[in-house]
């Protein structure tokens, strides 16, 4: 069981380091309040997708506290985490949060799965925040949208 479970985040991890997403969204802040919203581009005929949000303030934590996608493929997705990446891409830190996944609902060859987690993680100032999302087999189309919300939170000094 846990062979299986690092099985499949190792190939999330090797994957994400090819598959890559772009932020389409500046992340919003507001007093202590953060959200950002991204849309990546998944490469068509890959098992697995990265959303990779945008690099957190040099001077602040961010307490994430809720998590939110929305995905169609055409393969069932079976693994998502919330984790860091050290660089806007690549780099992933030692620490993830997996997320629970809903059963899918399937219209024809399309799987539309929804994420709603409530979590509580803390990652570090100046760190990149990503979703990993891994399905089943190679799908022949990606469509994602990902929400982080959380609190910004001043480091103890």
């Amino acid at each position: 069981m846990h062979f299986v479970r690092f099985a499949q985040f190792a190939i999330v991890a090797v994957t994400s380091l090819f598959i890559g997403s772009s932020a389409q969204a500046v992340a919003v802040m507001y007093g202590t309040y953060y959200d950002e919203s991204v849309t990546p581009s998944c490469m068509s005929g890959g098992a697995a997708c990265t959303v990779a949000f945008s690099q957190l303030p040099p001077n602040k934590l961010l307490l994430v506290t809720h998590v939110a996608c929305f995905a169609q493929t055409t393969s069932p997705i079976v693994f998502a985490t919330l984790g860091i990446f050290t660089a806007p891409t690549s780099g992933t830190l030692q620490r993830d949060y997996p997320l629970q996944l809903p059963q899918p609902v399937q219209a024809g060859s399309v799987y539309y799965t929804q994420i709603s987690h409530p979590v509580n993680f803390l990652i570090g100032q100046s760190r990149y925040p990503h979703v990993a999302i891994a399905a089943a087999a190679t799908t022949n189309a990606w469509a994602i949208k990902c929400t982080i919300s959380g609190t910004l939170i001043n480091p103890i000094p």
